[in-house]
């Protein structure tokens, strides 16, 4: 009996470390690093959006989803997911992903950003959802950049 007490009481000690990492996991780091307009058509246009994501945690993230919904100059245009991504510790990771976007959802802001050349603003608001042995946790996303 003193031996079953012994050797639970080992494992809870040496689980003890790896319990806490993943307990106080912590929010990726994310940032836009670019968004280039691929192409236009009549009805819409093509923009790539590169996000740059680290891991500061002491151990792999696993990124289930990340939903983000495109604002462009403060027009709500459409939302991107991102899914099944691993982050090593310490390590950075770049999304990719190409949007079609059509010109009825941003409106004037193209219009606006073609005719009077300004700058666009781009940003990005959303969700993560980050898996570690103790559960999935949801942390916010929230991206802006300017050009």
């Amino acid at each position: 009996m003193l031996s079953v007490f012994l050797a639970i009481s080992l494992m809870n000690c040496s689980m003890r470390g790896p319990m806490r990492q993943r307990m106080a996991i912590k929010n990726c780091q994310f940032d836009l690093i670019n968004a280039r307009i691929q192409s236009f058509s009549t009805l819409n246009m093509l923009v790539d959006i590169e996000i740059q994501v680290v891991n500061p945690n002491p151990i792999t993230v696993i990124m289930d989803q990340l939903n983000l919904l495109l604002y462009i100059n403060d027009r709500r245009t459409l939302t991107t997911a991102f899914r099944g991504t691993r982050i090593q510790p310490g390590d950075t990771h770049v999304l990719t992903t190409t949007m079609r976007i059509p010109y009825l959802r941003v409106g004037f802001a193209i219009v606006d950003i073609l005719k009077n050349k300004r700058g666009v603003t781009y940003r990005l608001d959303g969700h993560v959802l980050l898996n570690s042995g103790f559960g999935t946790f949801r942390f916010p996303v929230n991206i802006y950049k300017s050009y």
